[in-house]
């Protein structure tokens, strides 16, 4: 079974989250990819977007994501602050939707 237990943060080829994906998405016996990050975002979410809908179509796969909160500087301590009144993750979620450049992968 392939696993990977370990931190992932793209330092290098070796710890790329976009490589460990796609080697689990292709290994026969995986059935659930379990992810807790500090940030998902939709650009990096593009790089394996094929491989995720391809292993997701398999009955009985799934993909669990655990995503923390932003870190941010509060905005009082901003001039113009980005996240100015979210709260919640979906609220950090929708100003970075609000904010990314439309391209036809996202």
């Amino acid at each position: 079974m392939l696993t990977y237990n370990t931190l992932l943060d793209n330092s290098s080829s070796e710890l790329q989250v976009a490589s460990a994906i796609k080697d689990l998405v292709s290994a026969k016996d995986c059935q659930t990819i379990k992810i807790a990050t500090g940030y998902w975002d939709i650009p990096g979410t593009a790089l394996v977007l094929q491989e995720l809908k391809a292993f997701l179509q398999t009955p009985g796969t799934q993909l669990q994501l655990l995503i923390g909160t932003d870190p941010v500087v509060r905005a009082s301590q901003q001039k113009n602050p980005k996240y100015k009144d979210a709260q919640t993750q979906g609220d950090f979620i929708r100003c970075d939707l609000q904010s990314l450049e439309v391209k036809d992968e996202y």
